[in-house]
C-alpha cells in the first residue's frame, strides 16, 4: 500500500490507502439500499475486489452482511481466485 500523506489544521496526518477504502466501504454497508452483491462490468464483486485489495476487516465484513462467496465473475472465478 502506498502511504497518502493528509493535512489537517497544521498537523501532518500519515494516513494509508486502505483506510480510504475501508471507510468508504463502511459508509456504503451502512446504508441499508447498499446491494454488496453488485457486479462491475467485468464480473467483480465487492468482495472479490477486498480479497484482492486485502484491506483489513472488509472481507468479514462483507461476508457478515450477507456477500455471496459464491458469485462468479465474468470469467467464471469465485472470491477465491483474487487470493
Amino acid at each position: 500500500m502506498v502511504p497518502v500523506t493528509c493535512s489537517m489544521a497544521n498537523n501532518s496526518i500519515l494516513l494509508r490507502k486502505d483506510f480510504f477504502v475501508k471507510c468508504w466501504m463502511q459508509i456504503l454497508l451502512r446504508n441499508r439500499t447498499t446491494k454488496v452483491n453488485a457486479q462491475m462490468h467485468d464480473g467483480t464483486t465487492p468482495l472479490m475486489l477486498a480479497v484482492r485489495l486485502a484491506v483489513e476487516g472488509m472481507v468479514e465484513e462483507l461476508i457478515n452482511a450477507d456477500a455471496d462467496v459464491n458469485a462468479c465473475d465474468a470469467q467464471g472465478n469465485q472470491c477465491c481466485y483474487y487470493f
